[in-house]
C-alpha cells in the first residue's frame, strides 16, 4: 500500500509526459482510493495499540517515488512524497486532499504515544520550502477551500504535536546551535509569511471571511 502511494507520483508523470490520458486517469483514480484506504486505517486504530506496521513504513523510506522538492532521489521518505501530493498542481482536486488527511491522520496517531517514534518533520527533504507551500495554500483565497480547511487542520494538529515543525509554522525559521554554542536563526525567506501572520491577516478580515468563506473560520 505504502510502495504504491509513493511510486504512483513517478507513473503519473511518465503517463502525462507522454499523454497517456488513459493511463493518468487510471492511475490518478487508484491513488485516491489508496489514500482514502491509508487514512481509514489509520483513524481506526485503537489509541492503546501500539505502533502500526501501516505508521512505520509511512515513517520509513522506500525505493522510487518523488520526494517534495528532491526529484533525483532514488529513496524516497513517504511522508515526503505525500507533501509532494499536497502541493501539487497536477493531480486534481481530490488527491491533494486525501494526501493532507493521511499526514493529519499519520500525525494523530504519533502522537498517542510518549515518545513518538518519529517525527514528521524528519521525513522531509526541505521543511523551510514544505512548510511555504502550505502556508501559501491556507493564504491563498482562491486555492480549493476543502484543501485549504484541510491544510489548517493540520497546521493547528502540528503546532500541539511535533514542537520542531510548530517552531517552523510559527515563527517561520528554524533556530540551529551555531558554531560558537548559541542559537543562531535560518530565516526562511524575508519575503515568507509564517502561519501565524496568516492567521493574524485572517482574524483582522473574519467579518469578510464569515460572509464569503465561513468554513474557514470554522
Amino acid at each position: 500500500l505504502v510502495s504504491s502511494l509513493t511510486t504512483a507520483g513517478t507513473l503519473f508523470k511518465a503517463f502525462h509526459s507522454t499523454r497517456r490520458i488513459g493511463e493518468v486517469r487510471r492511475i490518478m483514480r487508484l491513488l485516491e482510493s489508496h489514500l482514502t484506504l491509508t487514512r481509514l486505517l489509520l483513524n481506526c486504530k485503537e489509541p492503546s495499540t501500539p505502533v502500526y506496521l501501516l505508521e512505520q513504513a509511512l515513517c520509513g523510506r522506500i525505493t522510487g517515488g518523488t520526494s517534495s522538492n528532491d526529484p533525483g532521489r532514488m529513496r524516497s521518505d513517504p511522508v515526503d512524497v505525500l507533501a509532494a501530493y499536497v502541493t501539487s498542481t497536477k493531480l486534481g482536486h481530490i488527491v491533494p486532499v486525501e494526501a493532507m488527511k493521511v499526514l493529519y491522520s499519520l500525525c494523530a496517531s504519533l502522537s498517542l504515544f510518549e515518545s513518538s517514534p518519529s517525527m514528521l518533520i524528519g521525513h522531509l527533504s526541505n521543511p523551510e520550502a514544505t512548510v511555504n507551500s502550505l502556508v501559501r495554500i491556507v493564504q491563498n483565497p482562491y486555492e480549493d477551500i476543502d484543501l485549504r480547511i484541510s491544510v489548517w487542520n493540520f497546521i493547528s494538529l502540528a503546532v500541539d504535536t511535533e514542537p520542531a515543525l510548530a517552531s517552523l509554522l510559527v515563527t517561520g525559521s528554524f533556530k540551529a546551535p551555531s558554531s560558537k554554542g548559541k542559537e543562531k536563526e535560518e530565516s526562511v525567506s524575508s519575503k515568507t509569511s509564517s502561519a501565524i501572520e496568516v492567521v493574524s491577516v485572517t482574524m483582522e478580515q473574519w467579518k469578510d471571511l464569515w460572509d464569503a468563506n465561513p468554513r474557514v473560520l470554522a
